[in-house]
């Protein structure tokens, strides 16, 4: 909830310029009670200006609302005018200030013109907080006319024409129709309604658009997510085949080793037979040869020895000894003529 704690006016209306008129509200009721043009409207003028930057009515273009500098104690032709306005909201205490300057300049044939002009303010926060500094937010008017309102929490439209409704302005219920509407619209924020409501239309249309492409998409997740159980069962099975592969690789392994040492053995068993062969075949041919030379021979010998190997290698042995007797008598004879000769 928002607290008002204190206004100051200076040089605005019947307030003098020289000095600060201040206002401290108290909780829970502030009553202010005044004669006539003793400035209590005006009270609610500088509330209005300070929170909504809005002029009172029949105040022109604010040169009726600036005290005229001409009726000052001092008379000159410029008057400097404050709005200083304090108040309180959550655990935040903001301080509004709105500067104004009116000046008297004379025209052409001496004729005085009064020039309003509403100056740069500032909106300083200070938090409730032992130790917490303050500090400055924005100057610019127009920046403080939003900013405000939404400090304070309620809407521009309810400050000033519920809380802070001009005297003059009070009838407004009673007005045109379509004024009347244009008020309650802001008041009640139906415009902002609507288009919150056409918004909220659109979102929900571009949702159900989304949706659509949601639930599009879901089906093709869907799908693909039942291809990758698929392939994912395929993998499985794969893998399982894999490794049954793996293991029966070894095992052709082991038998393709045992079958590889067979062959080796083979390949020795058939080069010894080749060689056996070669042999085999070079015996024939030796026998052929043998046969050959003996049938030769025996064309050649006249008649057979009856005896036995035996006896004929006896005979041989007996043969062979006298042999080597008559050589060992044949040297001796020699010996014993070698003088002789000589």
């Amino acid at each position: 909830m928002t607290t008002i704690q204190r206004l100051g006016i200076q040089g605005i209306r019947s307030y003098g310029p020289d000095q600060e008129q201040s206002i401290v509200f108290t909780p829970p009721l502030t009553l202010i009670v005044g004669s006539n043009g003793c400035g209590k409207t005006t009270v609610i003028e500088s509330l209005r200006m300070a929170t909504c930057g809005v002029l009172p009515p029949n105040s022109g273009s604010g040169q009726a609302f600036v005290h005229d500098p001409r009726v000052s104690a001092a008379p000159s032709t410029e008057t400097k005018a404050k709005i200083c306005l304090k108040f309180q909201a959550k655990n935040t205490t903001i301080t509004v200030s709105r500067l104004f300057n009116l000046t008297n300049k004379k025209g052409p044939n001496r004729v005085e013109k009064q020039q309003y002009k509403q100056l740069e303010g500032s909106v300083q926060l200070k938090e409730n907080v032992q130790g917490s500094e303050r500090k400055s937010i924005t100057n610019k008017c127009a920046e403080i006319d939003k900013l405000i309102p939404g400090l304070m929490g309620v809407s521009q439209a309810v400050l000033q024409n519920v809380i802070f409704c001009h005297q003059e302005e009070s009838n407004w219920i009673l007005g045109e129709p379509k004024v009347l509407k244009d008020k309650f619209d802001a008041i009640f924020a139906s415009t902002r309604y609507s288009k919150a409501l056409e918004q909220v239309k659109k979102t929900q249309a571009e949702l159900k658009l989304e949706l659509k492409d949601f639930e599009k998409d879901e089906a093709q997740q869907k799908e693909i997510k039942r291809h990758a159980h698929e392939f994912k069962h395929n993998l499985k099975k794969c893998e399982t085949d894999r490794i049954a592969s793996v293991s029966k690789k070894k095992d052709l392994e082991t038998e393709i080793a045992n079958c590889q040492k067979l062959l080796d053995e083979y390949h020795d068993g058939l080069k010894q037979y080749r060689e056996h062969d070669e042999y085999v075949k070079e015996s024939k041919q030796k026998i052929a040869t043998w046969v050959q030379e003996r049938d030769k021979v025996d064309g050649k010998i006249k008649h057979y020895l009856e005896e036995s190997t035996e006896e004929l290698k006896t005979q041989k042995r007996h043969h062979e000894k006298a042999l080597q007797d008559n050589d060992s008598a044949m040297r001796k004879y020699r010996d014993e003529v070698r003088p002789l000769l000589i």
